[in-house]
């Protein structure tokens, strides 16, 4: 989970343009004064506030798994991706990897590194791993489908393009997997909530209505390889 203190423009622009709204809400979404919030810039609300409290979202839909592991800001790193994975196949766990970061093309961004395909893959490639699902938000994440593949994941999916719904899909996916839902119907329900969320705050909030229309969702569109029908219980 990390955001390489990173936003696209527009986000930072909607932020700075909507303060006087957004962080009333925040302050109670978050649990922070306002006081708090106040001179902060975009990037370090979402680092400061949003990465862990999604991180704990995660974590209670996860709450079922044997071990759950969550690498953030210093621990975001190739090296500490690799070494949680390895150990958790080792102790005979199968490894559920979700990738909350950002991407693009054959790279993804694990904190201040730019960290490519053939990175990853010399990395973890002569380790003993066992990797059920590799869920990613990063954009273009349908790019490193074959990675995954390629390093026995039974299954992979990512955007077809840019992502613009990263925040409250995986959750929803998660929720889904975990009741028993099949691999692709949990992601795509994960997909059409935020679509769903977005469209009808739009209706009251025409900015966030925006974000969803249909160039954003089919850039977003999820793409898969492997067994997408593939459930928890397998």
């Amino acid at each position: 989970v990390e955001s390489s203190e990173y936003l696209v423009p527009e986000d930072v622009k909607f932020y700075e343009d909507n303060k006087r709204v957004l962080i009333p809400l925040i302050s109670l979404f978050f649990n922070v004064s306002t006081s708090e919030l106040e001179g902060k810039a975009a990037v370090e609300v979402v680092d400061l506030y949003g990465e862990p409290f999604w991180a704990d979202l995660v974590l209670r839909q996860a709450r079922d798994y044997g071990e759950t592991v969550v690498l953030t800001d210093k621990t975001a790193t190739l090296n500490d991706l690799a070494n949680s994975v390895e150990t958790l196949s080792n102790n005979g766990y199968v490894v559920d990897l979700i990738l909350d970061v950002h991407g693009g093309g054959t790279i993804y961004l694990f904190g201040k590194d730019t960290v490519t395909s053939a990175d990853i893959y010399k990395k973890l490639a002569d380790k003993k791993l066992n990797l059920g699902f590799v869920y990613q938000t990063a954009c273009y994440g349908s790019q490193q489908l074959v990675l995954w593949q390629n390093l026995g994941a039974k299954v992979a999916s990512g955007s077809s393009d840019i992502n613009f719904f990263p925040i409250i899909a995986p959750v929803i996916f998660l929720n889904s997997w975990t009741n028993g839902k099949d691999y692709q119907a949990s992601v795509e329900k994960g997909y059409r909530s935020e679509i769903s969320l977005y469209q009808n705050v739009g209706k009251i909030w025409p900015d966030v209505g925006e974000w969803a229309i249909p160039e954003t969702i089919n850039s977003s569109k999820m793409l898969y390889l492997g067994n997408s029908n593939l459930k928890i219980t397998d």
